[in-house]
Formats: C-alpha cells, structure tokens, sequence
C-alpha cells in the first residue's frame, strides 16, 4: 500500500507490509517515492559476485549501508527523532569495530547526505547504495534501519535477509542472535525474509537489521544514548564474526 508521509510532507512511499504469524505487519520506508522495484536502477553496475563466506573476518570486505540520510529523514518518532540521524552513528561505530577485526569497510555514506543526489527517485537512491557494494565485489552487506509502526507500543528487534546467495539467511541468524538482548527493546523479532531492494539486488549476502521501533517511545529514548549504538554495532559486528567463521 501507499501511505504519505505527513510529517515531512514528502511524497508518497512504498510500504512494504511483510506478514508472519504472531508478527506485527512492517512498514518499510526504502525509497522517497514509489520506484520500479523489480527493475535495478539505470547505469547500475555490478561486480563479479565473488566473495567469500569463510576464513575469519580479517582482510574480508563489508559495506555498511546507513539507512536514509540527506532529504529522506526515514522514519519520525514521537519526540521527532529521525531515522537517519540514529543509522549513522550506529554504521560508524560498526565500522570502527570491524576494522578494528582487521576487515575493510566500505561505507555508503559517512555524512548526512543523498548517496545518488537530493530528492532522487527511491529507486536510483537504493541502486546507488548498493552499487558501492557491488562494484566493490563486498563479502557482506549491512544495511542499518530504524523499524516504525503505527502502535507505539510495538518494539523489538528484526534482521531482514533475502534468498539469493544460499548464505543470506545464515548471516541473518548470526547478527540477530547477537543483537536481539540490547538492552532496552521489546523483544526478539527473529530473521525474517525480505524481499528489499538492497537485499534483492546486492551480489554477495547482506542483511537489513531493524534495530528497534523509533516509532515506541521508550526505544525512541533508547535509541538516542550513545552507549545502545555503540553496543549495537560491536553486536552486528560479533555476528559478522561469527559468520565468517571467527
């Protein structure tokens, strides 16, 4: 379904509503305006699909992708904090952490900006997020999002895969195992699949981990504190790790 953002006044978003027994239906804010989603973006290249899935993480490549930025603020909690201003911080204290493991990093963004160009179509926006993995030939992507439903008292903790690559979902059980007890969020969302631009069309496996409601007030709070992200990050990074057999 198609749902305005009325905060922003922006234009009309795809909502993606993904349903599982016992889960509550997920609003997914990927893309400032409806876009083609079955078609990758214009001039997108990609890399050779080559990565590896095994051998410790040191000398392995991740991108980290911080969702929204710039001119799509993602999603608004109650309080106003926005979306894109709490996947930054986190993305960069997870690259602090998997360099320290000896990997290359690889970022989307590192500043509050578009990584296509302002008010791009969600479509050219998501494929040029993914093209700095591709063209990278990355082991794993990480896509970092804030989750938002319309019952504030919905909360917990979720990491999206997409079957591509045979090794999506694995990478998917070791990043939520590690992050599903911070501290501070209503519960354990389990690994569900996506079927999200990012993940769709990224050549290696990748995740999209929904760290929280921004849309709960209590984890809106949470969210905030420096301390949460920097524990997420060293969690996500934990089940990189362990991904890749270290």
């Amino acid at each position: 379904s198609l749902k305005k953002d009325t905060v922003n006044q922006k234009p009309y978003r795809i909502v993606v509503d993904v349903q599982k027994k016992g889960v509550v239906p997920k609003p997914a804010y990927y893309g400032k305006r409806p876009s083609p989603s079955a078609h990758p973006a214009k001039n997108m290249p990609t890399g050779s699909g080559n990565y590896s899935i095994s051998g410790g993480l040191s000398g392995k490549t991740i991108t980290i992708d911080p969702g929204h930025g710039g001119s799509d603020s993602g999603a608004v909690g109650p309080h106003g904090v926005q979306e894109k201003n709490i996947t930054l911080p986190i993305s960069m204290y997870l690259k602090k952490a998997l360099e320290n493991r000896g990997a290359k990093v690889l970022m989307t963004r590192t500043t509050d900006v578009d990584v296509y160009g302002p008010n791009a179509s969600g479509v050219d926006e998501l494929g040029a997020r993914v093209n700095v993995a591709n063209r990278s030939n990355s082991d794993a992507l990480i896509s970092v999002h804030i989750n938002a439903f319309n019952n504030p008292s919905v909360g917990g903790i979720a990491t999206y895969y997409y079957s591509k690559t045979g090794n999506d979902a694995r990478l998917a059980q070791k990043v939520q195992s590690q992050i599903a007890s911070v501290p501070g969020f209503n519960g354990d969302r389990g690994i569900q699949e996506g079927n999200l631009y990012v993940l769709r069309h990224s050549n290696m496996p990748a995740v999209l981990v929904e760290l929280g409601f921004i849309s709960n007030p209590n984890e809106e709070r949470v969210l905030q504190s420096p301390q949460t992200q920097e524990d997420f990050a060293n969690r996500i990074a934990n089940g990189i790790a362990s991904y890749f057999g270290g």
